[in-house]
C-alpha cells in the first residue's frame, strides 16, 4: 500500500490526497505532526533519496532552527533534525515500501498504479 506523508493544512498535500483519491490508487495518509516518525523510517528514506532531497531547507521550520544545529547537514544530522522537527520533511512524500517519491509529481505517481 502507498503511504502519503504530509500535513493536513499543506496545499500540496491536500492536492496530492485529492489526486490519489481521484486516481483510484489505494493509499493511506500519514500526518507527520500527529502520527510522528521513527528513526527506521527516516533511515529508509535517507537510503532511498538522501538528505538533500528529504530535508526542506526552504521551510519556515528550517529557518527557525538555530544556525549551529543546521550547520554541516549530513544523513546523521538530518535524521536527528527530522525526528525532532517532522515538518522538515519535504512534502508530499510517497513511500511504496520499495520506492520513495518526494514532492508533488503526478507523472511519477501515475507510474505507481
Amino acid at each position: 500500500m502507498l503511504i502519503l506523508f504530509g500535513i493536513p493544512n499543506c496545499d500540496k498535500c491536500r492536492a496530492a490526497r485529492k489526486w490519489f483519491s481521484a486516481s483510484g490508487l489505494n493509499f493511506q495518509f500519514h500526518d507527520l505532526r500527529a502520527d510522528g516518525l521513527d528513526s527506521d523510517l527516516i533511515d529508509h528514506w535517507l537510503s532511498q533519496v538522501g538528505f538533500k532531497a528529504l530535508i526542506n531547507t526552504r521551510s519556515k521550520t528550517w529557518r527557525d532552527i538555530p544556525a549551529a544545529s543546521r550547520a554541516g547537514l549530513n544523513d546523521t544530522t538530518a535524521r536527528e533534525l527530522a525526528l525532532e522537527h517532522p515538518t522538515l520533511i519535504k512534502r508530499p512524500l510517497v513511500d511504496t515500501g520499495s520506492a520513495v517519491l518526494v514532492g508533488y509529481d503526478e507523472d511519477a505517481w501515475a507510474k505507481l498504479g
